[in-house]
């Protein structure tokens, strides 16, 4: 075969199916069957792959901009205590590492925790015994998985301190202690 014979034509396609149209610029060679179907072939599977590319980068990014928002954290601890009361407060989605802080009302702090590496917390607190009782709001503050420091409140009833005085001592019944 006579490689002097084999030219290489150069045209533009618009394919039909595309809006707005783009122009595909195709290469074929005369005169060798062959390399002109390998040739066909790498285009088209060139200008696939291309537009797959583009495709898949434009649904990655719609994906990522319709990611849903973090779920919030959450906490627990028990819904009614006592003044000088200790309890246990956990919680969970907080951001790996993150400070979480209690403070009670009037801003006191309550307690302060460090959240594992899985988002979780516990911490002990205590209730101090100047606290007035009725429904007091707690309140957490720390970072969520996202990064963003949210603020949580839970509303916890502080029942009143009983103070128990001692009675005087009674004499017995001589017919009751036999």
């Amino acid at each position: 075969m006579d490689r002097s014979k084999h030219e290489v034509v150069t045209y533009e396609a618009v394919p039909r199916d595309v809006a707005p149209p783009e122009v595909v610029t195709r290469a074929v060679v005369r005169g060798a069957r062959r390399p002109r179907l390998r040739l066909g072939v790498l285009v088209a599977f060139a200008v696939l792959v291309v537009a797959g590319v583009g495709a898949a980068g434009s649904a990655g990014a719609q994906a990522q901009a319709q990611a849903p928002a973090p779920a919030p954290p959450t906490w627990t601890m028990p819904a009614e205590m006592q003044p000088g009361e200790s309890g246990t407060v956990t919680g969970e989605g907080f951001q790996p590492g993150a400070t979480v802080i209690m403070t009670g009302p009037g801003n006191v702090q309550l307690g302060e925790a460090v959240a594992d590496q899985f988002g979780r917390i516990a911490m002990s607190m205590t209730v101090p015994n100047a606290m007035v009782s009725g429904p007091a709001t707690m309140t957490l503050v720390g970072a969520n998985i996202a990064g963003e420091i949210v603020t949580l409140n839970t509303s916890v009833n502080i029942g009143a301190l009983v103070s128990v005085q001692a009675a005087a001592p009674m004499e017995m019944d001589p017919q009751f202690t036999g």
